[in-house]
């Protein structure tokens, strides 16, 4: 899962773009990848030019509030595709696995089963979508170890 830069990373960036070091190198000591670098210099520069990491953290700090949240069992196709699925009493992990071979080009479409759980537990109808469940939404039971011999 990606990571957002913190305010020491940028920190580390900006002095290292004052003493002149590459935007490749900066990537290499901050263990990050060349285009992380590249982003957040692009998105976070004044207009002079300079990179000010205090006012960078800021300004990704209030993209990151405005942005919308949008929740992919909000979205009519997942949703239809995971109900779908469970009327035809699969797991989440099938539904997931199904999605993902629907879509293999397309991350934005596949949904983890942990998010389909959540969903079930938070749905008005969550009798109707566990009771499509194998274990209706328990948790397998534990094994109990056979004892050592003459224990």
């Amino acid at each position: 899962m990606a990571r957002h830069l913190t305010l020491e990373e940028r920190d580390r960036i900006a002095h290292l773009r004052l003493r002149g070091f590459t935007q490749a190198a900066i990537a290499q000591m901050l263990n990050r990848h060349p285009s992380v670098i590249s982003r957040e210099l692009q998105r976070n520069n004044s207009d002079d030019g300079q990179y000010d990491a205090a006012s960078a953290h800021r300004q990704s700090a209030q993209r990151r509030k405005e942005r919308p949240l949008e929740r992919k069992m909000d979205r009519p196709q997942i949703r239809s595709a995971v109900q779908r699925g469970l009327h035809n009493d699969w797991s989440p992990d099938q539904i997931r696995g199904r999605q993902r071979l629907a879509f293999p080009d397309d991350p934005t479409q596949w949904i983890s089963a942990a998010t389909i759980y959540t969903w079930i537990r938070q749905d008005t109808h969550e009798a109707l979508w566990t009771s499509h469940l194998l274990r209706r939404g328990r948790a397998p039971a534990r094994r109990k170890t056979p004892p050592v011999n003459g224990g």
